[in-house]
């Protein structure tokens, strides 16, 4: 394992090597009075020709490095900055240290049009100008982010830039929604933006600026003038007919200033539309709730999900609602309240027939019929006080929840029951964090905690006719939970700093479980802590291209569960040591490459000492643990590099990584057609993870069309006993998707296409068995104006899955629709579903099984809105 660790780190080391393949003239510009110059543009022009070669802005400290090939040379570059005089040297080696000074020089401009530029830069910070890049079709703001080169945004709405999911979400600079941001993207209009600003490499916490560094981005949304100081917002109403009468209503209001932000929603509807990922969190650190073990014992889709939206199949009754609202009570200081209520009862009709491997090249087979009725409330309080300034860095956050369900499972086919599930959770959590920066010194300290309840949670499973349940199975449980953290920093020299990360985290556990199966009554009562030391020290360089993190913690574990009933007790005391090592390289300015490496280990906790079978489904009972504490440990690498060029608008990142864990439990099943058991082993047991990540895009402006490219390969091997037969199982993963955006004459006709391709293969290496899968999926949406009030459109959206051996399978459907906006009213009659297609059917791997599924579609439907706009 080690010397596969050795090659893969020596093989990212040689990328950084390439990266020195050819020369870079550097230097620094400054004015007439030696001040550093920002954004000075700079191009390059090949020896005796005027053909611009290479371009790029002098950084916050007047520095430019930009590489050069020997055949360039000399070569002639120039530098310009609006109220200077332009300035030409010619460069011969790359070898000195250029020392530009620019001269002012009085402007006279007459009827001067300036068009801004789509993408623009500014040190770390990416600006986007919204008008460059929307359409009349954008129905919110999140639309016009989708199509901006270098970010990208996923089905939920989390958003990326370069294939990393963003840190912080800020409007006008403040952070309103506290990480749930979706409520801002699929309801603010692009009329209200007037640029998208990415900053990268963002430290949210200004007292650790130059100190502690993210590789994750933050985005800010800029608001027009006109629309500060002022509510905006729109109400929304509207009816319609499928099966049944729909309706729909809706009212979200905003008011953004420099001494406040709110924005309030008022959802509900039965027409499809999901609300749940409006209000879920986004951002990591959102809050600091912790679950019981018995909240996941029953898992809340237990027949299945489709992979097409939820609103293709769910017959839904929908509400949501939210209030936030953020107050500025200094010049550092904010006061935050979010609140947000969901309550959504479903109902869908789907059959699943599964598939399960026997390990010898023959299969289990299942079929079931599941008519399910969902019902899920949550309600969520968040407060926040925070005092974000350059020495002091305090803050405060008291968080509650309450989540129930009540689900019914009228399952058909052979002997199958009527499966019910309820669930009661409750949880609160406080976490306050505090650093002070004085001179060289630097102190971190925060206290994180949490209290999780689950009163109620159980299944019941009883067979048509019958008063008794065959299956009855309870599970409830607590958790307390503490994470106290300190940190002391020494900052060496202006490039390096010395640390020493100190944490104490503490969790008890308790989980309770009844079992009531005809003829064989189990349960399960078990308790416990699990308490983890840990000290870390830690160094830092950085400079402007180069940037080293080492650290090495030193984790001391002392853990103590009692099993209640046989009264049995597990104690272990016991230290690990981890590694950590990361290096940022930027050979110029638009490039970066990082590379980690390291070495962890983690511990299971109290579902190892559940030694009784838990039914999580009418057919499935699982044994959660062995009575002995699980231990994993993890080598990883990654490496990635990623490229952006803002005046041509060009990105590009490839991400890869290698994850390589060694445990002492092992997954063991044995499946019937009537039952499936499903243990943990003490084995030792290895697993093998590898992925890479591609992705490209150009914004073409003169063409008005932005195009991308994602590639993503992800492959994973792990050993598996079935029916007493250990195998290993690796399933891979290979999808490409080709974006396109493009408007056509001047905004009149736009489309948006995407295409993917998935090829799925499932290897079981000790029967020489593989299964693949292949998948494609096409989505279209064409708008045309035919007035510029009026909008027409279509979106057809095509998927095919193919198993080796079988038939085909073929989805199609078509949406589409008319809509005319005015300037304070907008109506629209959308169709859904119009060549009223039945039925959607996918086929999927799962570990070592195959999952045929097929869902009832909504009909053909018609729904008509007004929307007021003010």
């Amino acid at each position: 394992m080690a010397q596969r660790l050795l090659l893969t780190i020596t093989a990212l080391l040689a990328i950084c090597t390439m990266c020195h393949a050819d020369g870079h003239v550097c230097g620094i510009v400054t004015d007439e009075k030696g001040e550093a110059m920002v954004s000075v543009v700079i191009k390059v022009y090949g020896a005796g020709n005027n053909k611009m070669l290479k371009y790029a802005l002098s950084g916050k400290d007047g520095r430019f490095n930009i590489p050069v090939k020997d055949e360039w040379l000399p070569a002639k570059l120039t530098f310009s900055y609006i109220g200077y005089r332009l300035k030409e040297v010619t460069v011969s080696d790359t070898r000195s240290d250029n020392k530009i000074t620019m001269t002012e020089e009085a402007l006279s401009l007459k009827e001067v049009t300036v068009k801004s530029a789509p993408i623009s830069s500014h040190g770390d910070t990416l600006l986007y100008n919204v008008a460059a890049f929307r359409s009349a079709s954008d129905r919110n703001i999140e639309d016009v982010i989708r199509k901006l080169p270098g970010i990208s945004v996923s089905e939920n709405g989390t958003i990326s830039y370069q294939g990393e999911s963003i840190n912080k979400f800020y409007i006008e600079g403040l952070d309103l929604l506290s990480g749930r941001y979706a409520l801002a993207t699929k309801n603010i209009s692009p009329d209200d933006i007037t640029s998208v600003s990415i900053y990268e490499n963002h430290q949210p916490k200004k007292v650790l600026k130059d100190i502690s560094f993210s590789e994750k981005a933050a985005l800010n949304l800029k608001l027009k003038k006109n629309r500060m100081l002022k509510p905006t917002g729109t109400v929304t109403a509207g009816a319609g007919y499928g099966d049944n009468v729909l309706w729909k209503g809706e009212l979200y209001g905003m008011i953004i200033g420099t001494g406040s932000q709110h924005l309030v929603t008022v959802k509900t509807n039965n027409d499809g539309t999901a609300y749940g990922n409006e209000t879920r969190m986004l951002t990591a650190g959102g809050t600091s709730y912790t679950e019981t073990a018995a909240w996941n014992i029953f898992p809340q889709n237990p027949f299945g999900s489709a992979s097409v939206p939820k609103e293709r199949y769910y017959n839904n009754k929908s509400v949501s609602t939210s209030v936030n609202s953020l107050f500025k009570t200094g010049e550092n200081t904010t006061l935050t309240l979010n609140a947000d209520y969901q309550k959504d009862r479903n109902s869908y009709y789907n059959s699943k027939f599964t598939a399960y491997s026997t390990g010898e090249g023959e299969y289990v087979t299942v079929d079931e019929g599941n008519n399910s009725m969902t019902d899920a409330q949550e309600a969520n309080l968040y407060l926040n006080i925070e005092n974000n300034g350059e020495k002091l860095y305090m803050a405060e956050r008291l968080s509650m929840r309450g989540r129930f369900r009540r689900n019914r499972y009228d399952l058909s086919g052979k002997g199958l029951p009527t499966e019910v599930q309820r669930t009661n959770d409750f949880g609160i959590s406080n976490s306050m964090n505090g650093i002070i920066r004085k001179n060289d010194r630097v102190w971190q300290f925060s206290s994180d905690i949490s209290f999780a309840n689950t009163p109620l949670n159980f299944i019941r499973a009883t067979m048509p006719g019958q008063q008794t349940a065959t299956v009855y199975q309870n599970a409830e449980g607590l958790n307390f939970h503490t994470h106290e953290k300190t940190s002391f920093s020494w900052i060496v020299s202006s490039r390096s700093d010395l640390s020493l990360n100190v944490s104490f985290k503490s969790d008890y556990d308790r989980l309770n479980s009844i079992q009531t199966v005809p003829g064989n009554n189990a349960g399960n009562d078990n308790c416990g802590y699990k308490l983890v030391s840990t000290a870390e020290p830690a160094y830092q360089y950085n400079s402007s291209r180069l940037r080293l993190t080492f650290s090495l913690p030193v984790e001391m574990y002392d853990v103590s569960y009692k099993d209640l009933i046989s009264q049995s007790r597990f104690i272990l005391n016991k230290p690990f040591v981890g590694l950590r090592a990361t290096v940022r390289y930027r050979p110029h300015g638009h490039t970066d490459i990082n590379i980690s490496v390291g070495k962890s280990t983690s511990t299971g906790g109290i579902n190892d000492f559940i030694i009784n079978p838990i039914y999580t489904t009418y057919r499935t009972a699982t044994t959660l643990g062995t009575g002995v504490l699980s231990v994993h440990n993890t080598l990883y690498a990654t490496a990635g590099i990623n490229y952006r060029n803002s005046l041509d608008g060009t990105f590009a990142t490839l991400h890869g990584n290698y994850r390589h864990t060694q445990s002492n439990i092992l997954r063991s099943s044995n499946v019937t057609e009537d039952k499936t058991v499903a243990d943990i082993l003490n084995q030792t047991n290895t697993a093998h993870l590898w992925n890479i990540y591609s992705y490209a895009a150009k914004n073409f402006s003169a063409a008005d069309m932005v195009l991308s490219l994602t590639g993503n390969i992800t492959s994973t091997k792990r050993n598996v006993v079935r029916q007493g037969i250990g195998y290993g199982v690796t399933n891979s993963n290979y999808d490409i998707e080709l974006s396109a955006v493009n408007r056509f004459f001047g905004d009149i006709v736009s489309t948006s296409l995407s295409c993917k391709y998935m090829l799925s293969v499932q290897d079981m290496g000790i029967i020489s068995t593989k299964n693949k899968i292949n998948s494609l999926t096409g989505s279209m949406k064409m708008s045309v104006f035919p007035i510029k009030a009026l909008e027409i459109y279509f979106s057809p959206y095509y998927s095919m899955t193919k198993q080796h051996g079988t038939a085909a399978i073929s989805n199609l459907y078509v949406d589409g629709g008319t809509r005319w906006t005015g300037k304070a009213i907008e109506i629209e009659l959308a169709l859904k579903n119009i060549t009223n297609r039945k039925e959607y059917t996918i086929r999927t791997f799962r570990e070592n099984d195959i999952y045929s599924y097929s869902y009832r579609l909504r009909p053909a439907e018609a729904v008509i809105t007004l929307k007021l706009k003010f």
